[in-house]
């Protein structure tokens, strides 16, 4: 969640037919990730006309805080409708991981590549010379049954 929060308006781009934003993950490695068109247009939404800058942030401009983090969250939640037991920032991986998993046809190596998780998948990994492909991100599927789900609403 502190490279989504952390993320750059600058780091936004296109890359072999996907919109990417590149993230600063835990140890300080940069990856590319793929950015799902439903969750692309609230990011443009979002930053407006701002062309610099963290995407999420204060009304001044700065990253926001673990406090400001939640309030945005449950605001967030609470406008859509969700419940607020249990809701925060880390919650939002653990729910996609959950829900990536519960798809059918459901790929764990790319949904544990996509997560950034310190385990032994990850070494074979390294060897992988396609982990870093833009198809296939779990984050399409997740994206897209949100999407389905807000639809039929």
């Amino acid at each position: 969640m502190d490279a989504a929060l952390g993320a750059r308006i600058e780091k936004l781009g296109y890359d072999k037919g996907h919109h990417v934003l590149e993230v600063q993950v835990k140890g300080g490695t940069w990856v590319t990730k793929a950015v799902p068109p439903f969750v692309w247009h609230a990011i443009q939404v979002l930053i407006g006309d701002r062309t610099e800058g963290f995407i999420f942030c204060t009304s001044t401009g700065k990253r926001l805080d673990q406090a400001s983090q939640w309030r945005a969250i449950r605001a967030t939640a609470k406008r859509a409708g969700l419940p607020q037991k249990k809701i925060g920032p880390h919650s939002l991986k653990h729910s996609t991981i959950t829900h990536a998993y519960d798809r059918p046809g459901a790929r764990p190596k790319k949904i544990q590549h996509w997560a950034d998780h310190k385990d032994p998948p990850r070494t074979t990994q390294r060897y992988n010379q396609r982990r870093s492909a833009l198809e296939g991100s779990p984050a399409y599927d997740t994206a897209s049954s949100m999407a389905e789900q807000l639809e039929a609403l």
